[in-house]
């Protein structure tokens, strides 16, 4: 940001006070009043082209494993075991709205050789809860290449 005027706009997320550098650009700085990275700015919400000051992040852990990734091998793996995923849906899942449902299973996926069926339902992955499909699908593709 040499020559650019820095400025700064507070919001509160979460009951977390946060500090965007320079703005809601993409790809800038998200940090945390105490001056920690806490993400990087990836879209606003901008109808009619007006900055509404509402913005999305990737939050700095995700970000950190991609640039990990970038300088140690000059691309990104991204896991996948060839799933689709739905969220579950209180109305139609006996009231359970957490978890993962597996909406399909693609032929001859590492998902079909694990034994994953369509209409399976995910509650826990490494040992930890899954809330949603999105959830579950950001912990796989985080995962290192051959994990279990």
């Amino acid at each position: 940001m040499v020559g650019e005027r820095l400025t700064l706009n507070c919001s509160t997320v979460r009951d977390q006070h946060l500090a965007v550098a320079g703005g809601l650009g993409a790809g800038r700085a998200l940090v945390g009043l105490k001056g920690e990275l806490i993400g990087i700015n990836s879209a606003i919400i901008s109808p009619g082209g007006g900055n509404v000051g509402i913005g999305f992040a990737i939050p700095i852990n995700m970000a950190r494993r991609v640039m990990d990734q970038i300088v140690e091998k000059c691309r990104v793996d991204r896991g996948r075991i060839g799933i689709s995923l739905q969220d579950m849906h209180p109305a139609s899942d006996g009231g359970r709205s957490e978890g993962a449902r597996i909406a399909e299973v693609g032929f001859g996926s590492p998902a079909e050789a694990a034994g994953l069926h369509k209409g399976d339902i995910v509650r826990k992955a490494d040992d930890r809860p899954i809330r949603s499909a999105a959830q579950l699908m950001n912990r796989i593709g985080l995962a290192l290449l051959a994990t279990r």
